[in-house]
C-alpha cells in the first residue's frame, strides 16, 4: 500500500466506502471493529487528502462519510498493490492455509 500512499487501514476504509457508497461513522466503525473516536481520528488525513467527504446527514446528528472521485481513483491505484500482497501471502503460507487464516480472522471479528 505504501506506493499508493496508504496504510492498510486507510485502504480498508476507502474500500468499504467504495463498496457501500455512503456510510454513517458508527456503521463504518462497526464494520472495521474500531471505536468511533478512533475512526474519526483515522478519517481526518483521508479527508485532508480529499479522498473522503464527511458531513451531517439530513437526519441531523449522525455523520455520513462518502468516497470522493479522487478517493475512488486512490482505491483503483491501490487494488493491484493489495492483490499483489495477497498473492505473496498465499505463496508464502500456501493457499489452503491462507484461506483458513482469513476464515479464522473473520470468525473472530464476527464474535464467533
Amino acid at each position: 500500500m505504501a506506493p499508493a500512499g496508504l496504510s492498510v487501514s486507510q485502504f480498508s476504509i476507502l474500500s468499504l466506502l467504495q463498496a457501500y457508497q455512503s456510510l454513517k461513522i458508527t456503521s463504518l466503525a462497526e464494520m472495521l471493529s474500531m471505536e468511533r473516536t478512533t475512526l474519526v481520528r483515522a478519517l481526518k488525513p483521508l479527508q485532508a487528502a480529499g479522498w473522503i467527504v464527511a458531513g451531517r446527514a439530513d437526519s441531523g446528528r449522525a455523520f455520513d462519510v462518502t468516497l470522493s472521485p479522487s478517493g475512488d481513483a486512490k482505491v483503483a491505484e491501490a487494488i493491484p498493490l493489495w492483490k499483489s500482497a495477497q498473492d505473496a501471502f498465499e505463496r508464502e503460507v500456501g493457499q489452503d492455509r491462507a484461506v483458513r487464516i482469513r476464515d479464522e480472522i473473520l470468525e473472530l471479528n464476527l464474535g464467533g
